[in-house]
């Protein structure tokens, strides 16, 4: 019996070329993705060593296919552990640029199916069928395959390309793609759209409502540490120390971070520490409720300090200004 030979699709994302006709038509029209777009795949499949592609999941059912991702590991070898590094990479650097994660985090983040015969376009109901029968009922990846695969978030080009960028400095860095899981658990539990925050403002002091709410907003306190954690280590007590770090992260201790009352971005990261200690690491801590201004700087912060440590090992600024609001 041979080796299993496999590639992957990246699920949760859609590669921002829009749709093209039916596949009714045999015919299949050229690729709309932007030249940057283009670029950035190709830099990226570089970077990882096999071919990571642009395909159309060809989706008879609906008669209209979308551009998707797709992979696979040299001389088509199945890895599950390598192929779920690359999908992390990728979804968490577009959860940063969103703002809010696109996957619920549940499950895997690709779908695996035997080895395409063509790479110019893949056949929706072929990878499906193809995966019930190898796998028992049981043994099946999804229990609802439509769902999961046709469901994913489609951004600009020049928002997609932006997002291959940051996903190479998370493979070539792995206390980044740590940072920017710890960030993408921490807004599961709380996030707000920079938009809203300022009607929020006027409830600042309200506490967590309810017992759900309270451990949620605990969960997203210590997820936002940990992933400041991650990239700068633990905040050192001595103010020198601590500064280095800061320093050698990109990050200047002195710029200012917060809402209605800014305070140096070092004060911050040490007050989120206090937060976390004293309200959200222990379960029996009493009169541990969280205010609504504590949570909504945590947020701040810890985005400020991964955006901040990304840009820095990107050499640049991250194109923000072009998410998807």
């Amino acid at each position: 019996m041979g080796r299993e030979q496999v590639c992957y699709l990246l699920l949760g994302l859609g590669a921002g070329s829009g749709v093209f006709t039916s596949s009714k038509h045999p015919k299949l029209y050229p690729i709309k993705a932007g030249k940057l777009l283009l670029k950035n795949t190709e830099e990226f499949s570089k970077l990882l060593g096999f071919p990571f592609w642009i395909a159309p999941l060809v989706d008879d059912d609906f008669g209209s296919n979308n551009y998707r991702f797709f992979f696979n590991l040299n001389n088509y070898i199945r890895n599950d552990t390598e192929a779920r590094r690359v999908c992390e990479s990728v979804i968490f650097s577009a959860s940063l640029l969103y703002g809010s994660p696109i996957s619920d985090g549940e499950g895997e983040l690709f779908f695996r199916f035997p080895r395409a015969q063509s790479d110019d376009s893949i056949n929706y109901e072929e990878i499906v069928k193809a995966d019930e029968e190898i796998s028992p009922p049981w043994g099946r990846q999804f229990f609802y395959p439509s769902s999961t695969i046709r469901r994913y978030s489609l951004f600009p080009d020049s928002v997609v390309a932006e997002i291959l960028k940051v996903a190479q400095v998370c493979l070539k860095n792995s206390r980044v793609l740590s940072s920017l899981a710890f960030l993408h658990e921490s807004a599961k539990s709380f996030f707000v759209n920079s938009v809203d925050i300022e009607e929020l403002l006027v409830n600042k002091n309200r506490e967590a409502i309810n017992t759900l709410e309270q451990n949620s907003w605990e969960t997203s306190v210590q997820n936002s540490f940990k992933a400041i954690e991650a990239l700068i280590g633990d905040p050192s007590n001595n103010d020198k120390k601590f500064f280095k770090k800061l320093e050698e992260a990109g990050i200047d201790p002195l710029l200012l971070v917060g809402y209605e009352e800014k305070k140096p971005i070092y004060q911050a990261i040490r007050d989120l520490n206090i937060l976390r200690d004293k309200k959200a690491a222990h379960g029996s801590t009493p009169n541990r409720r969280i205010r609504l201004i504590e949570i909504l700087n945590c947020q701040g912060c810890r985005e400020e300090v991964v955006k901040l440590g990304i840009e820095y090992l990107l050499g640049r600024k991250i194109w923000l200004e072009a998410k998807c609001e």
